[in-house]
């Protein structure tokens, strides 16, 4: 019962406090890629407005209308707290406050009914879907409802808003036909409104990052991202130049701009590690979606020597076994020089890959991420690329933690990296 007051009182200071400002709202839902797409579009569109946009996970029914709110963290089970936010909401409401122009809002769902609720507190002017996958199948069963639950973001859109959907993935693809509003197609496909070709990466040197080509509006521009290593970010940028255009921004200001942009961390972030090695951090969450997106940017790295160390996928249901063994030939492919799994789910991996590859001693199982750091540490040189990867229960940036060449810099640069969390122990999933 307390819950449902606390919610109630939350969805009505932030209808009011919207009501109050209106800001122009953009809405951000997907399967991959929700966080990068809303830091792209926080980030460019910075230098022209005021912006407001999720913080951490502020994606759910008490994480929104935190962010609407304007506040930085959630005051826990604090009495004092929680009065302190609706003291703080209250003199948004009562006295005119320097609030954002744009909010940036990533619209998470984790059960059917959510996108409803979340749509019943903001009614976005724009909304990207990145794209549906597997994520969460133990609460929706299939992709299609998944699919379903994102597409009211898009459906919910007036005539005069706008709508960007992501051509690579077929479910959001299909959403342009449930909307009247203008509608902006982005990606690889030659179906895009707005499109990346010649894409490449960099890893020579001080000479790192990702370079495409952008066509739009029957304009061509050169685009480099000098802190991006994962080719499939582009996907996540693309949104961001589209919008940043719609509000008015010229193209040529708005990649100058994005030649800076930094991924958010635990999401495809080069890190340096022991003995002169690289880490690629990418433990913020995992998805087999998001997980084999990885593995093939992985494979955009020719010379180095690939490790892989990728840790249980979460919330599964009953595909869950045949979705992790499904990693197996994209990870053949890449021809890794070796494979560390954890976790009982991964197991099932672990079991499919020896049945593929003969060569053997480069598979490894472990029931923990406490155990990884020692099976790789005696091999890394500076030749050496290490992924990394798992569900957010699987505190796989333990692994990263403990292969950093400067530890000490965890803070700064991991997710997951308040005290709250780092005191609770690891237990097995």
């Amino acid at each position: 019962m307390k819950r449902r007051i606390l919610f109630c009182i939350l969805k009505y200071l932030a209808k009011i406090i919207i009501w109050r400002y209106r800001p122009v709202i953009i809405g951000i839902t997907g399967s991959i890629g929700k966080t990068t797409t809303k830091d792209a579009v926080a980030y460019v569109l910075s230098d022209k407005y005021r912006i407001g946009a999720t913080r951490k996970n502020f994606n759910n029914e008490i994480g929104l209308p935190l962010t609407v709110l304007g506040e930085k963290t959630t005051p826990g089970k604090t009495f004092v707290g929680w009065w302190g936010v609706f003291f703080r909401a209250l003199l948004h409401i009562f006295y005119s406050q320097k609030y954002p122009e744009v909010l940036v809002l990533e619209m998470g769902i984790d059960r059917p009914g959510d996108m409803k609720y979340l749509l019943s507190i903001v009614r976005p002017t724009i909304g990207i879907v990145t794209g549906a996958s597997s994520t969460h199948l133990e609460f929706f069963k299939t992709i299609e409802a998944i699919a379903w639950e994102k597409g009211l973001l898009i459906r919910s859109l007036s005539k005069n808003g706008t709508a960007l959907l992501n051509t690579d993935n077929m479910y959001s693809w299909s959403m342009r036909k449930d909307t009247a509003c203008r509608t902006i197609l982005y990606g690889f496909s030659k179906k895009a409104t707005i499109r990346a070709f010649n894409k490449a990466l960099l890893f020579e040197g001080d000479q790192k990052g990702v370079t495409f080509k952008l066509e739009y509006k029957e304009k061509v521009i050169p685009i480099r991202l000098k802190n991006v290593i994962g080719i499939h970010h582009i996907g996540a940028i693309l949104p961001a130049i589209a919008i940043g255009e719609l509000l008015e921004m010229n193209l040529l200001e708005i990649a100058k701009k994005l030649e800076s942009f930094i991924p958010p961390p635990g999401r495809f972030r080069l890190i340096k590690g022991k003995n002169n090695s690289f880490l690629i951090d990418d433990t913020y969450n995992a998805s087999p979606a998001s997980t084999r997106a990885g593995i093939i940017s992985l494979g955009d790295f020719k010379k180095e020597e690939k490790i892989l160390v990728l840790g249980d996928m979460l919330e599964l249901g009953e595909e869950e076994k045949n979705l992790h063994s499904s990693l197996c030939e994209d990870i053949l492919k890449i021809k890794p020089h070796k494979i560390i799994l954890v976790g009982k789910r991964m197991k099932i991996l672990f079991e499919s890959l020896q049945c593929f590859d003969k060569e053997k001693d480069i598979f490894h199982w472990v029931e923990t991420p406490y155990e990884v750091s020692a099976l790789i540490v005696p091999f890394l040189h500076e030749n050496s690329l290490i992924f990394i990867k798992g569900s957010q229960a699987m505190r796989m940036e333990l692994v990263v933690e403990e292969l950093m060449e400067n530890p000490q810099d965890a803070k700064k640069l991991l997710c997951r990296q308040n005290k709250e969390w780092k005191e609770i122990p690891f237990l097995k999933p």
